[in-house]
């Protein structure tokens, strides 16, 4: 038997170095025909993203490339979601407020509201290094950020030291919230930029109703591990970002905006499964290099944001701004952050129910957010 599968293992390794030595002779003899076959030497992927290819062929092109983009995206805003919503069920803890030394209802504010200025700051701080770093770095930046500020959080045992966690927590949120819908829309098909954007609601609300639920189940658990471990959730959500982001093409955009059109264009190839000669990719080609010129032309001026152009750029800005702001002002937050809080205080519930009924309002939020990108969008379409 022995003999009989080393005369079969010969055969076979003498089999394979024949053919080996075939298609070399081959390549020698005609080397015009190979010469399409490989990659230019000088357009190289980035290390980290050559590795992640490698091991996971699959992801690397098509449908499953573009279902790790859309994954990556929706987690991103599930964790933000999360951020938002894991506060409404801790700031009535009884073990949260014993450490913190009963605050009140003020210092209670300031906690919870102090994340908002963090997000802001996260905002105003991305307009500088967006386009210096590319989306996929601001993603991880932003995910390094999260992650210190959940730790800090965690770990708490005074309010600065959770004030600190919070503010720090709330930067990251905001450049991930300024980066990942930029990033989505500039991978993604006209037709389909709207539900997918839109669809990232759905996911915000979906992580305000786990954040809830989560704190329902850990509010059973005695000490402080029912309010420190929700805490430290986001890590997870955070390093499942930063890892997925591995697998991640940079923004077509942003590579023609630093000169790199070819890499561009095979970015869309790779993310379409489509050769460079086709009708789709052409275009692409066309409408990204008048766009870069007509940005060359005229340099971006924060004045010229307001005046009239052929577009109604000014217009399209203030509507953007006003609904966002109304959605603000409408009081989402009060609900997002206090349902159970005002349920048990003020109404008299008890604890355990008010979480119950504080997450059954969030549902509501999402069941609600299903309607965009499921309804709305193909009706208008």
């Amino acid at each position: 038997m022995g003999a009989r599968w080393i005369r079969i293992s010969t055969r076979n390794i003498g089999i394979c170095l024949d053919i080996g030595f075939r298609d070399l002779s081959k390549e020698r003899k005609h080397p015009h025909r190979h010469a399409h076959s490989r990659k230019p030497s000088h357009v190289r992927q980035p290390i980290n993203e050559r590795w992640a290819l490698k091991r996971h062929p699959s992801l690397s092109r098509g449908l499953g490339l573009r279902i790790v983009i859309n994954i990556a995206c929706d987690i991103a805003f599930i964790l933000f979601g999360y951020d938002q919503g894991v506060f409404g069920g801790i700031v009535n803890n009884p073990n949260f407020v014993k450490t913190f030394n009963y605050p009140s209802a003020s210092l209670t504010g300031i906690i919870v509201s102090i994340y908002n200025i963090g997000c802001f700051l996260g905002c105003m701080l991305n307009i500088f290094i967006a386009d210096r770093l590319g989306r996929r770095r601001c993603m991880w930046v932003a995910m390094a950020i999260i992650i210190v500020g959940a730790v800090i959080q965690t770990c708490s045992y005074s309010v600065a030291q959770m004030l600190v966690g919070r503010v720090i927590t709330g930067i990251g949120t905001g450049i991930e919230t300024s980066t990942v819908p930029a990033y989505q829309a500039e991978l993604s098909r006209p037709e389909m930029r709207g539900r997918l954007i839109s669809s990232e609601v759905v996911f915000l609300g979906a992580g305000i109703v786990l954040s809830y639920f989560f704190d329902f189940g850990m509010s059973f658990a005695p000490g402080p591990i029912s309010w420190r471990l929700p805490l430290a959730l986001q890590i997870i959500f955070a390093i499942v970002v930063v890892f997925a982001v591995f697998v991640l093409p940079e923004s077509p955009r942003w590579l023609v905006k630093k000169g790199h059109v070819q890499e561009a264009v095979e970015t869309i190839c790779r993310v379409e499964d489509i050769p460079e000669d086709d009708p789709y990719i052409q275009n692409f080609r066309k409408e990204i290099l008048e766009t870069l010129a007509l940005e060359q032309s005229r340099p971006f001026q924060w004045k010229h944001i307001f005046r009239g152009d052929s577009v109604q750029s000014g217009r399209r800005l203030l509507l953007a701004w006003g609904m966002y702001f109304i959605n603000q002002m409408g009081g989402i937050n009060l609900v997002v952050y206090y349902a159970a809080f005002v349920l048990e205080t003020s109404i008299g519930m008890e604890h355990k129910l008010s979480l119950i009924l504080g997450g059954c309002i969030q549902v509501m939020f999402l069941l609600g957010s299903l309607c965009l990108p499921y309804g709305s969008i193909e009706w208008a379409a």
